[in-house]
Protein backbone atom coordinates (compact mmCIF):
# COMPACT_ATOMS: atom_id res chain seq x y z
CA UNK A 1 0.00 0.00 0.00
CA UNK A 2 3.00 2.25 0.24
CA UNK A 3 3.48 2.32 -3.53
CA UNK A 4 -0.19 3.45 -4.17
CA UNK A 5 -0.33 6.21 -6.43
CA UNK A 6 -3.19 8.99 -6.43
CA UNK A 7 -5.11 9.01 -9.74
CA UNK A 8 -4.50 12.01 -11.94
CA UNK A 9 -7.22 14.48 -12.82
CA UNK A 10 -8.73 15.32 -14.86
CA UNK A 11 -9.92 11.48 -14.71
CA UNK A 12 -12.50 10.09 -16.97
CA UNK A 13 -13.48 6.51 -17.47
CA UNK A 14 -12.87 4.27 -20.08
CA UNK A 15 -16.10 4.97 -22.90
CA UNK A 16 -16.55 1.33 -22.60
CA UNK A 17 -17.54 1.55 -18.99
CA UNK A 18 -20.04 4.44 -19.45
CA UNK A 19 -23.99 3.38 -19.13
CA UNK A 20 -24.61 6.33 -21.50
CA UNK A 21 -22.38 9.44 -22.77
CA UNK A 22 -21.36 11.04 -19.64
CA UNK A 23 -23.02 14.18 -19.29
CA UNK A 24 -21.59 17.89 -19.56
CA UNK A 25 -20.72 20.16 -17.14
CA UNK A 26 -23.64 22.39 -18.71
CA UNK A 27 -25.87 19.63 -17.90
CA UNK A 28 -24.73 18.94 -14.89
CA UNK A 29 -25.25 22.14 -13.56
CA UNK A 30 -28.27 23.10 -14.99
CA UNK A 31 -30.19 19.79 -13.25
CA UNK A 32 -32.75 20.66 -11.01
CA UNK A 33 -33.43 17.12 -9.92
CA UNK A 34 -31.65 17.35 -6.84
CA UNK A 35 -30.82 15.14 -3.68
CA UNK A 36 -29.56 17.33 -2.18
CA UNK A 37 -29.75 20.68 -3.14
CA UNK A 38 -27.28 23.54 -2.67
CA UNK A 39 -26.18 24.59 -0.30
CA UNK A 40 -25.39 21.76 0.98
CA UNK A 41 -25.47 19.78 4.87
CA UNK A 42 -23.98 21.79 7.29
CA UNK A 43 -23.27 24.66 5.87
CA UNK A 44 -20.60 23.32 3.38
CA UNK A 45 -20.95 24.44 -0.38
CA UNK A 46 -21.99 21.49 -2.93
CA UNK A 47 -24.84 19.65 -4.28
CA UNK A 48 -26.21 16.65 -5.35
CA UNK A 49 -28.22 15.91 -8.61
CA UNK A 50 -29.85 12.95 -10.80
CA UNK A 51 -28.80 13.22 -14.41
CA UNK A 52 -30.02 11.20 -16.67
CA UNK A 53 -31.63 7.71 -15.40
CA UNK A 54 -27.75 6.73 -15.28
CA UNK A 55 -25.77 9.07 -13.40
CA UNK A 56 -25.41 10.88 -10.14
CA UNK A 57 -23.41 14.00 -9.83
CA UNK A 58 -21.77 15.63 -6.44
CA UNK A 59 -19.96 19.00 -6.74
CA UNK A 60 -19.05 22.29 -5.47
CA UNK A 61 -15.92 23.67 -3.61
CA UNK A 62 -16.54 21.63 -0.79
CA UNK A 63 -16.86 18.19 -2.77
CA UNK A 64 -13.28 16.65 -2.33
CA UNK A 65 -11.83 14.14 -5.32
CA UNK A 66 -10.27 11.79 -2.51
CA UNK A 67 -13.95 10.80 -2.20
CA UNK A 68 -14.34 9.72 -5.78
CA UNK A 69 -10.81 7.99 -5.27
CA UNK A 70 -12.22 6.08 -2.32
CA UNK A 71 -14.71 4.74 -4.48
CA UNK A 72 -12.45 3.56 -7.21
CA UNK A 73 -9.85 2.01 -4.33
CA UNK A 74 -12.82 0.28 -3.19
CA UNK A 75 -14.19 -0.95 -6.52
CA UNK A 76 -10.54 -2.30 -7.48
CA UNK A 77 -9.84 -3.87 -4.29
CA UNK A 78 -12.84 -5.27 -3.35
CA UNK A 79 -16.01 -6.80 -4.05
CA UNK A 80 -18.03 -4.62 -1.84
CA UNK A 81 -20.81 -2.65 -3.51
CA UNK A 82 -19.78 0.95 -4.48
CA UNK A 83 -21.10 3.48 -7.17
CA UNK A 84 -18.87 2.89 -10.18
CA UNK A 85 -17.13 6.59 -10.73
CA UNK A 86 -17.22 7.72 -14.07
CA UNK A 87 -15.36 11.42 -13.81
CA UNK A 88 -13.68 13.30 -10.90
CA UNK A 89 -12.25 16.97 -12.15
CA UNK A 90 -12.12 20.45 -11.14
CA UNK A 91 -13.85 23.62 -12.66
CA UNK A 92 -14.29 27.17 -11.43
CA UNK A 93 -11.69 27.52 -10.19
CA UNK A 94 -11.64 25.63 -6.18
CA UNK A 95 -14.87 23.51 -7.50
CA UNK A 96 -14.56 19.70 -7.63
CA UNK A 97 -16.88 17.58 -9.96
CA UNK A 98 -17.47 13.36 -9.39
CA UNK A 99 -19.87 11.89 -12.04
CA UNK A 100 -20.55 8.71 -10.54
CA UNK A 101 -23.63 5.58 -11.44
CA UNK A 102 -27.15 6.38 -9.60
CA UNK A 103 -27.98 3.81 -7.62
CA UNK A 104 -31.40 3.07 -7.32
CA UNK A 105 -33.28 2.40 -4.03
CA UNK A 106 -34.04 4.18 -0.93
CA UNK A 107 -31.91 5.85 1.96
CA UNK A 108 -32.06 3.57 5.56
CA UNK A 109 -32.99 6.77 7.05
CA UNK A 110 -36.49 6.60 5.24
CA UNK A 111 -36.94 3.05 5.34
CA UNK A 112 -36.35 2.48 8.76
CA UNK A 113 -39.47 2.63 10.42
CA UNK A 114 -41.01 0.27 7.90
CA UNK A 115 -38.61 -2.74 8.24
CA UNK A 116 -39.07 -5.51 10.01
CA UNK A 117 -36.78 -7.93 11.94
CA UNK A 118 -35.96 -10.05 9.00
CA UNK A 119 -35.38 -7.44 7.27
CA UNK A 120 -33.35 -5.73 9.61
CA UNK A 121 -31.36 -9.01 10.54
CA UNK A 122 -30.83 -9.37 6.37
CA UNK A 123 -29.10 -5.87 5.56
CA UNK A 124 -27.19 -6.34 8.80
CA UNK A 125 -25.75 -9.57 7.95
CA UNK A 126 -24.90 -8.08 4.66
CA UNK A 127 -23.93 -4.56 5.78
CA UNK A 128 -21.03 -6.95 8.31
CA UNK A 129 -19.76 -8.38 5.24
CA UNK A 130 -18.85 -5.74 3.65
CA UNK A 131 -16.79 -4.31 6.44
CA UNK A 132 -15.21 -6.92 6.96
CA UNK A 133 -14.16 -7.48 3.07
CA UNK A 134 -12.83 -3.25 3.59
CA UNK A 135 -10.80 -4.67 6.32
CA UNK A 136 -9.19 -6.98 4.53
CA UNK A 137 -7.43 -4.68 1.96
CA UNK A 138 -4.07 -4.57 2.82
CA UNK A 139 -2.92 -2.18 5.24
CA UNK A 140 -0.07 0.25 5.24
CA UNK A 141 2.09 1.08 8.25
CA UNK A 142 0.23 4.46 9.09
CA UNK A 143 -3.08 6.00 9.74
CA UNK A 144 -4.79 8.52 7.12
CA UNK A 145 -6.17 8.59 4.05
CA UNK A 146 -4.95 6.98 0.74
CA UNK A 147 -1.66 7.78 -0.55
CA UNK A 148 -0.52 9.13 2.73
CA UNK A 149 -2.72 12.09 3.19
CA UNK A 150 -2.86 14.31 6.07
CA UNK A 151 -4.47 13.12 9.56
CA UNK A 152 -6.28 14.40 12.71
CA UNK A 153 -3.44 14.23 15.57
CA UNK A 154 -5.93 11.87 17.44
CA UNK A 155 -5.63 8.84 15.12
CA UNK A 156 -1.37 8.59 16.00
CA UNK A 157 -1.65 6.22 18.06
CA UNK A 158 -0.79 2.41 18.12
CA UNK A 159 -3.06 0.79 20.17
CA UNK A 160 -5.27 -0.96 16.94
CA UNK A 161 -3.76 -1.78 13.84
CA UNK A 162 -4.74 0.28 10.89
CA UNK A 163 -7.87 -1.03 8.88
CA UNK A 164 -9.28 0.88 5.90
CA UNK A 165 -12.75 2.18 7.03
CA UNK A 166 -15.96 4.06 5.59
CA UNK A 167 -15.61 6.59 8.69
CA UNK A 168 -19.01 8.14 7.99
CA UNK A 169 -21.84 5.66 8.24
CA UNK A 170 -25.45 6.20 8.91
CA UNK A 171 -28.94 6.12 7.77
CA UNK A 172 -28.51 8.79 4.95
CA UNK A 173 -24.90 7.33 3.83
CA UNK A 174 -27.09 3.67 3.14
CA UNK A 175 -28.76 3.46 0.28
CA UNK A 176 -30.99 -0.30 0.50
CA UNK A 177 -31.68 -1.51 -2.84
CA UNK A 178 -34.88 -3.25 -4.12
CA UNK A 179 -33.62 -6.50 -3.80
CA UNK A 180 -32.48 -5.25 0.30
CA UNK A 181 -28.71 -4.75 -0.62
CA UNK A 182 -26.97 -2.28 1.41
CA UNK A 183 -24.73 0.68 -0.60
CA UNK A 184 -22.62 2.66 1.47
CA UNK A 185 -21.92 5.63 0.18
CA UNK A 186 -20.15 8.89 0.73
CA UNK A 187 -16.75 7.96 1.04
CA UNK A 188 -15.13 11.41 1.65
CA UNK A 189 -13.99 9.95 5.08
CA UNK A 190 -12.60 7.09 4.35
CA UNK A 191 -8.76 6.05 4.89
CA UNK A 192 -6.82 3.61 6.88
CA UNK A 193 -7.60 4.46 10.95
CA UNK A 194 -7.92 2.69 14.02
CA UNK A 195 -10.12 -0.35 14.43
CA UNK A 196 -12.19 1.07 16.72
CA UNK A 197 -13.14 4.39 14.63
CA UNK A 198 -15.74 2.50 12.36
CA UNK A 199 -17.30 1.49 15.48
CA UNK A 200 -17.75 4.79 17.11
CA UNK A 201 -18.93 6.45 13.93
CA UNK A 202 -21.81 3.91 13.22
CA UNK A 203 -22.94 2.90 16.43
CA UNK A 204 -25.90 4.95 16.33
CA UNK A 205 -27.04 2.27 13.69
CA UNK A 206 -25.36 -0.23 14.96
CA UNK A 207 -28.23 -0.52 17.63
CA UNK A 208 -31.14 -1.76 14.58
CA UNK A 209 -28.75 -3.63 12.47
CA UNK A 210 -26.12 -5.28 14.72
CA UNK A 211 -23.33 -5.26 12.22
CA UNK A 212 -20.34 -4.72 14.25
CA UNK A 213 -18.63 -7.51 15.01
CA UNK A 214 -16.53 -4.92 17.61
CA UNK A 215 -18.17 -2.71 19.85
CA UNK A 216 -14.83 -1.31 21.90
CA UNK A 217 -17.12 0.06 24.59
CA UNK A 218 -14.21 1.48 26.54
CA UNK A 219 -13.02 3.46 23.76
CA UNK A 220 -16.56 4.57 23.36
CA UNK A 221 -16.87 5.55 26.83
CA UNK A 222 -13.74 7.34 26.28
CA UNK A 223 -14.90 8.88 23.76
CA UNK A 224 -18.65 9.76 25.12
CA UNK A 225 -16.60 11.36 27.96
CA UNK A 226 -14.20 13.45 25.75
CA UNK A 227 -16.97 14.72 24.05
CA UNK A 228 -19.55 15.93 26.94
CA UNK A 229 -16.09 17.64 28.75
CA UNK A 230 -15.25 19.82 25.07
CA UNK A 231 -19.21 20.61 24.70
CA UNK A 232 -19.41 21.78 28.29
CA UNK A 233 -16.01 24.05 27.42
CA UNK A 234 -17.72 25.26 24.40
CA UNK A 235 -21.38 26.52 26.23
CA UNK A 236 -19.44 27.95 29.13
CA UNK A 237 -16.89 29.71 26.51
CA UNK A 238 -20.03 31.40 24.20
CA UNK A 239 -22.12 31.67 26.80
CA UNK A 240 -23.69 35.38 27.69
CA UNK A 241 -23.97 35.06 32.08
CA UNK A 242 -25.90 38.13 31.39
CA UNK A 243 -28.81 35.99 29.53
CA UNK A 244 -31.09 34.26 31.96
CA UNK A 245 -30.99 30.86 30.23
CA UNK A 246 -29.41 27.61 31.38
CA UNK A 247 -25.65 26.88 30.05
CA UNK A 248 -25.06 23.80 31.10
CA UNK A 249 -26.85 21.99 28.09
CA UNK A 250 -25.99 18.36 27.65
CA UNK A 251 -24.14 16.47 25.74
CA UNK A 252 -26.57 13.95 24.83
CA UNK A 253 -28.70 14.61 21.84
CA UNK A 254 -29.76 12.75 18.37
CA UNK A 255 -28.24 14.02 15.30
CA UNK A 256 -31.06 14.97 12.91
CA UNK A 257 -30.27 13.33 9.63
CA UNK A 258 -33.60 14.47 8.28
CA UNK A 259 -32.39 16.05 5.11
CA UNK A 260 -34.35 14.17 2.23
CA UNK A 261 -32.68 11.96 -0.87
CA UNK A 262 -34.81 12.51 -3.56
CA UNK A 263 -38.53 13.71 -3.25
CA UNK A 264 -39.21 10.26 -5.18
CA UNK A 265 -37.99 8.74 -1.88
CA UNK A 266 -40.14 9.50 0.44
CA UNK A 267 -40.95 7.24 3.44
CA UNK A 268 -43.42 4.20 2.07
CA UNK A 269 -46.04 2.71 4.01
CA UNK A 270 -44.88 -0.74 3.79
CA UNK A 271 -41.81 -2.30 2.96
CA UNK A 272 -40.57 -1.53 -0.63
CA UNK A 273 -38.05 -4.43 -0.83
CA UNK A 274 -38.10 -7.83 -2.24
CA UNK A 275 -35.90 -9.69 0.20
CA UNK A 276 -33.95 -12.78 -0.89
Amino acid sequence: MDSYTPITLPYFAPDHLLPAPLPTLNQVLSSTDYVVAPPGRFSKQFAVVRVGSHFLAKYGPDVHRLEGENMIFVSQQTRVPVPRVYAIYGYAGDATMIIMEYIEGVTLHNCLETLGPEELKYIGKKLRAQLNELRQIPAPDYYGALGRRPIIDFYKCRHHRPVFTHGDIHQMNVIVRPDGTPVLIDYESSGFYPAYRESLVASSIDRYLDFLDEKFMDEAHILSEALKAWTRARNEENCDHDCNHDCDHDFDHDLDYDYARSAAFQKSSGSPFMFT
